[in-house]
């Protein structure tokens, strides 16, 4: 399918994608508990690890944009792909979750209030995360160059002015924000976006034993002012030393040799490929297995892990079938009508 042709996926990167896939749903189904009580230094722990999701999303998409080669690549060969892997597939689940969630029980579907109740929905969704994620990628070939020669001392500088920022927002709220914004931008998007694609520099700057050791503190002092502050029933940490432990994990994560085993690396190659249909259609599923009581609410350990196996199979099934039925189509199409034009 010429530039749709699919380069050989790293099984590293893929084993993060899936995991922050994982811990994403897991917030969700812990969200969706219908009886909302839940606490305690079990929950406080979990609640550390699953708000990983979004600062993973973050660092791989940040490393894959911050590496684009001008030299070696066609913007527009560019554009065409990221409409047919992002921006037509966003679309498509963003309709569906119109249809399935925001029209429910209403007795007539409006098209006109699509693009509006889209807007709306940023505040209360994950579609916030989509639409910076979305900006960031699409402006790729402009972001690539603003970082591509940065001495040490300038990364130094950036570092430790986003880890500044991040301590006066989070503990002293010196950092106005508006009810748009949702928080604290610099540090929830551009900070953890830019430090995924400057990870291998920042890993030969400071060298991978002191970010380990810098994580390995950081991890009881996020533990212990979630627990303190009461944060953990809150979609992100966006204190310094989550930034901080947030990122150790990650490229810890990333060290990991998965290509030798042929099975595991084929596996997470073929099951990355529907994170993002899952990230996009999970909402629309637990809101309905939660509607129509298929999980047990009698203990919300239950709940969460039948919820997210559930909430899993179905979504992977059908990113899956979506993928080939009708993505793999349109993808066909683009191709065919690239090829026309250029002949």
């Amino acid at each position: 399918m010429g530039m749709f042709t699919s380069s050989k996926r790293n099984a590293t990167f893929e084993l993060v994608r899936i995991i922050a896939m994982v811990l994403a749903v897991c917030f969700y189904v812990t969200k969706a508990f219908p009886l909302g009580d839940y606490s305690g230094w079990g929950f406080t722990v979990c609640s550390v690890f699953y708000r990983l999701a979004a600062p993973f999303f973050l660092f791989l998409c940040g490393r894959f944009a911050l590496s684009f080669d001008f030299a070696n690549k066609s913007l527009k060969d560019f554009y065409i792909k990221k409409t047919a892997y992002i921006v037509i597939p966003m679309l498509f689940f963003m309709i569906c979750h119109y249809i399935f969630n925001t029209t429910e029980g209403s007795n007539e579907t409006k098209a006109i209030d699509f693009f509006p109740c889209l807007a709306y929905q940023y505040k209360s969704t994950h579609f916030w995360l989509m639409y910076y994620l979305l900006f960031y990628i699409l402006s790729t070939p402009i972001l690539s160059l603003m970082f591509k020669d940065i001495s040490d001392r300038a990364l130094k500088s950036y570092i430790v002015v986003g880890l500044v920022f991040n301590s006066l927002s989070y503990y002293v709220d010196l950092v106005p924000t508006v009810d748009f914004s949702y928080a604290n931008q610099f540090g929830k998007v551009l900070f953890y976006f830019f430090l995924g694609g400057l990870s291998d520099r920042i890993i030969n700057l400071f060298g991978r034993k002191k970010l380990y050791i810098a994580g390995a503190v950081s991890f009881p002092i996020v533990l212990l002012q979630t627990f303190v502050f009461d944060t953990a029933n809150t979609e992100y940490d966006l204190s310094p030393f989550y930034v901080v432990f947030a990122f150790s994990i990650y490229i810890f994560l990333t060290s990991l040799n998965i290509e030798k085993n042929k099975i595991t690396s084929n596996a997470l190659s073929f099951f990355g490929k529907y994170v993002f249909g899952v990230c996009m259609i999970q909402g629309i599923i637990i809101k309905h297995i939660v509607n129509n009581n298929i999980l047990p609410t009698n203990n919300i350990w239950l709940f969460v892990c039948s919820g997210v196996i559930v909430v899993l199979i179905v979504s992977i099934v059908l990113s899956l079938f979506t993928d080939i039925l009708l993505f793999g189509a349109i993808r066909r199409l683009l191709c065919y009508l690239s090829k026309k034009n250029n002949n």
